[in-house]
């Protein structure tokens, strides 16, 4: 063992310097191109294709997503359209109940001024008959007087 240790102190070192080229770097970059070799084949290469299937699918999700986003704003306007026409019939239909009750108020407004003015008239000449009843039974009363006013007269005169 002894020999051994000596004889690995004997040897020199070799003097190289900063860039020393002996066989150690054509080994180098050939083991650096052939892991890159490796690395695209093992490891790139399905990264790559699952990248482009994984973008592919997210422009298939986002042109799905667009359409639907399209079809669902051509439904909002579809219901605001009809939300708008439906209102605008309400209205028309509101107005023509207005009309509508407004004639019936008013036929109801002359039915009972109709009603009214026959129960005037008749309450009149209920009123001027009971007032010429009234005036006839003062003629008579009248009269009834005078004929015992005179009577009473020719009483007391014989």
């Amino acid at each position: 063992m002894i020999d051994i240790s000596f004889f690995l102190l004997n040897l020199e070192e070799k003097n190289g310097g900063l860039f020393d080229f002996d066989g150690t770097l054509p080994l180098t970059i050939f083991q650096f191109i052939g892991l890159i070799f490796i690395l695209e084949k093992i490891l790139y290469k399905p990264l790559s294709t699952i990248e482009t299937i994984r973008v592919e699918q997210l422009k298939e999700k986002t042109q799905k997503a667009q359409s639907i986003l399209s079809g669902a704003n051509f439904l909002v306007d579809l219901y605001n359209l009809e939300v708008s026409n439906i209102e605008k019939k309400i209205n028309l239909l509101i107005k023509q109940d207005n009309l509508e009750l407004k004639e019936h108020f008013q036929q109801q407004l002359t039915e009972l001024n109709k009603s009214s003015i026959s129960i005037i008239a008749e309450t009149e000449q209920d009123i001027n008959k009971k007032t010429a009843d009234l005036s006839k039974n003062e003629k008579v009363k009248n009269a009834s007087t005078s004929i015992a006013a005179i009577i009473i007269n020719q009483v007391i005169s014989k």
